[in-house]
């Protein structure tokens, strides 16, 4: 486990499936995260953490807040050993733990794990303009735009950019 000030990181189980299944269909946060067009079955979930068991390229966590509550997910995945980087997703699925700082808790406790015991040097991500309070986060944390994929992301017939932000380990400050 990875354990930050307000949260742990911890392997997923079976027992998160049902949780993490209702977060990737729940409509609002689909459209904060620009994550699928068609919302996926059950039997995804699970497919999904075992390919990642021997997939060297992803790492899958669970937050689990102090509180003994599952909130959300974070991910690692594009691990590339080679040139020594990666890319990031979250998401605080449980919606009262928005704006309570779960989220940056849970990025910074990652990072440190990521830039200190694996020894990457660079994490990427990539957000979609309307998500200000994600924005904010990765900004709090430490994350610069680095670039914008111009009207990238469709959502309910309209365009939106997607910024591209990544810090390097030099940059990471605990």
């Amino acid at each position: 486990m990875i354990f930050g000030k307000k949260c742990c990181l911890r392997r997923p189980e079976i027992e998160d499936y049902a949780r993490i299944w209702a977060w990737w269909n729940d409509e609002e946060l689909q459209y904060l995260s620009n994550l699928y067009w068609f919302p996926p079955g059950f039997e995804a979930v699970e497919e999904c953490y075992n390919r990642s068991l021997s997939d060297v390229t992803k790492e899958y966590f669970i937050i689990h807040a102090f509180d003994k509550n599952t909130i959300g997910t974070i991910d690692l995945y594009n691990i590339r050993w080679r040139d020594r980087t990666t890319n990031i997703g979250i998401m605080i699925g449980e919606k009262d733990y928005w704006g309570k700082g779960y989220g940056a808790d849970a990025i910074m406790s990652l990072m440190k794990f990521v830039f200190n015991e694996l020894d990457l040097r660079r994490i990427e991500l990539k957000v979609v303009e309307y998500n200000l309070r994600a924005i904010r986060c990765y900004e709090k944390c430490g994350f610069k735009k680095e670039g914008c994929l111009r009207k990238k992301v469709l959502w309910n017939g309209k365009y939106y950019d997607q910024y591209i932000m990544a810090i390097l380990k030099e940059e990471f400050i605990i």
